[in-house]
């Protein structure tokens, strides 16, 4: 399981635009409206770079077109579904977590 994620292209000032071309991009779900849920440091001794998490909403199914090692098969979940599978140990990668 992972999230559609990428980094801010130069002409990029903000991290929004980033979010919806990876989404996008990826799985082919454009949010019309994003909720900046936070930010994190990937790793706090090695690197200044941050992970922002968005909560999309108001969604368009777009046709996605995605690198072929980006590509992201996907589906949805319930919050509580999601817990449940954190308890069952399915998701055990920090960045999901920490999202």
């Amino acid at each position: 399981m992972e999230f559609p994620g990428g980094r801010c292209e130069d002409n990029e000032e903000a991290v929004e635009p980033s979010a919806r071309r990876e989404a996008e991009e990826e799985v082919g779900v454009y949010p019309q409206t994003l909720e900046n849920l936070g930010r994190f440091l990937q790793n706090t001794r090695r690197s200044a770079h941050y992970i922002h998490v968005f909560l999309g909403t108001d969604l368009d199914m777009r046709s996605s077109s995605p690198e072929p090692v980006e590509f992201i098969e996907w589906s949805w979940h319930a919050e509580q579904e999601i817990d449940e599978m954190i308890r069952r140990g399915e998701i055990e990668e920090v960045i999901l977590l920490a999202a």
